[in-house]
Parts: C-alpha cells; structure tokens; sequence
C-alpha cells in the first residue's frame, strides 16, 4: 500500500484494489465462458463429422455389396453365354 498517513487515503486505495481484482476475475469469467462455448462447438463438429463418417461407411458397404452382386451377376451371364456357346 502507499505510504499514507490518512486513513481515507489508505481506504481507497484498498477500493481501488478490489475494484481491479473484481474486474480481472471478471475478464476471467468471461474468457472462461468463451472456451466453454469454443469446446461445445468444437464437440459439436466432431459429431457431426463422426456421423458423416459413420454415414460414408455405410454408403461404401453398401456400394460394396451392389459392387458385388453385380459381379456374380455378371459371371453367372457369363457362364450361361459360355454354355450356350
């Protein structure tokens, strides 16, 4: 504190530093808030992008399966064609 022999003076002082911690653990709350929001949103991305993922996993399964049908289609007209040759 400062030297100050007036009580008054070493009173507000004392305000003085309440006043600038208040607002430094203000500035802290609100930056806290910030990351709060910043981490939901980022939590909220990745599931998103996991669902897509999860979806193009699917899409190529499926595809896969099609791909594969497909294929023993194709050589069962194959073989018939063969026979009939």
């Amino acid at each position: 504190p400062p030297l100050a022999s007036h009580p008054r003076h070493l009173q507000e002082w004392h305000l003085s530093q309440i006043a600038a911690r208040d607002q430094v653990v203000e500035a802290l709350g609100a930056q806290l808030a910030a990351a709060e929001l910043a981490w939901q949103e980022a939590e909220t991305a990745a599931q998103l992008h996991q669902r897509q993922v999860q979806d193009l996993q699917l899409q190529h399964t499926q595809w896969s399966v099609e791909l594969q049908r497909l294929q023993a289609h194709a050589q069962q007209r194959h073989a018939a064609d063969a026979q009939r040759i």
